[in-house]
């Protein structure tokens, strides 16, 4: 990856810095512009534009992820997302914690960082709560709680990605010669397993294969 950008006499570690500068730099810029906050989104006197600006954010932030991995630029296979076992009672214990935190303290994490960069002492002084408990939680005092909740797990095997659902592997295939193995899920017609965009596979209800229902 790095040679395809040029970066032949930079090592990952170096890398990470400078593109961590440059995406804080531009998210700084367009958060205090947009007044990007996840609570304003939702109990924010102008919800409503600010949940556009949300889900317009996490959707730029999915089609952009899954166009870096198409380009082979990123890959997930070994990231802790892709883990078969689910630590459900952090994910839940966690999220709970975070949205109370959001609303007692008036605003996301990624809003309060904006507001004390800006100035705001009461914002800093939650920045620094933050981080203090974060890694107390990762190396501190709290990691024998945080690793006592990440052990309780739901084992979900292969459906942890979209991607082993049943027609999830075809809906994503890699479609050539006008076909494809989505060849036909579009216009509602039974997706072609062979992938070679021929006519051996026999017509059927919309939607239908020999082995089930395929998505249209």
């Amino acid at each position: 990856m790095f040679e395809q950008f040029g970066f032949e006499t930079t090592t990952p570690q170096q890398a990470a810095v400078w593109f961590a500068l440059a995406v804080g730099v531009i998210f700084g810029i367009l958060g205090q512009i947009t007044k990007f906050c996840f609570r304003r989104s939702l109990i924010g006197e102008d919800r409503r534009a600010a949940k556009g600006v949300w889900l317009t954010a996490l959707a730029f932030a999915v089609l952009g992820t899954q166009v870096a991995v198409a380009m082979g630029w990123i890959s997930f296979a070994e990231h802790r997302f892709m883990v078969p076992d689910v630590p459900y009672l952090a994910i839940a214990i966690g999220g709970l914690l975070f949205g109370a935190g959001m609303v007692l303290t008036r605003g996301c994490i990624s809003r309060l960082t904006i507001l004390a960069g800006s100035g705001n002492l009461r914002a800093a002084l939650v920045v620094v709560v933050f981080a203090v408990v974060a890694h107390a939680t990762l190396k501190g005092v709290l990691a024998p709680m945080r690793v006592a909740l990440g052990s309780v797990t739901l084992g979900l095997g292969d459906y942890v990605s979209l991607a082993a659902l049943p027609g999830g592997g075809d809906a994503m295939g890699r479609s050539d010669r006008g076909g494809g193995p989505c060849r036909g899920a579009a216009i509602g017609q039974p997706l072609d397993p062979s992938g070679d965009g021929g006519d051996d596979w026999p017509a059927g209800p919309a939607g239908l294969g020999r082995d089930g229902v395929y998505p249209v």
